[in-house]
């Protein structure tokens, strides 16, 4: 009887710790399954955080790139309105001066015609003393 007993405990033993075994390398197996699982999750998410962060390096290069040529142009454009405004003011300066010149001519004009009307009154006295 108690041999029996033993066999059977023996036996149960046996069969617990094959079922124990059994249910160990299930849960390894479901185990690195999950792993896998999460890590190629993970991975998969690091790959596309690697793809994003390449975009974003290579928009950042062309909107430098970009930035670069705006600020050349910018100079360009600055340095034409410069010569713009400097040959505006010439012109501004060279109407002040024809201005000026007129009104002199104008001046002259006058005294010239001044004088000849004089020089015609001063002929015509003469004229007129000389007849008489």
């Amino acid at each position: 009887m108690f041999s029996a007993i033993l066999k059977e405990h023996a036996a149960k033993k046996a069969e617990l710790k094959r079922q124990a075994d059994a249910c160990s390398r299930e849960i390894a197996e479901t185990t690195a399954s999950v792993t896998e699982e999460l890590l190629d999750s993970i991975n998969q998410g690091v790959a596309e955080i690697h793809s994003r962060q390449a975009q974003i390096e290579a928009e950042a290069k062309a909107l430098h790139k970009e930035t670069a040529q705006l600020s050349k142009q910018t100079t360009q454009w600055l340095k034409l309105y410069d010569g713009f405004a400097h040959a505006l003011k010439e012109l501004g300066d060279i109407e002040n001066w024809t201005k000026v010149i007129e009104t002199d001519l104008g001046s002259i004009n006058n005294m010239l015609q001044q004088i000849a009307v004089n020089n015609n009154i001063q002929t015509a006295s003469k004229q007129t003393a000389n007849i008489t």
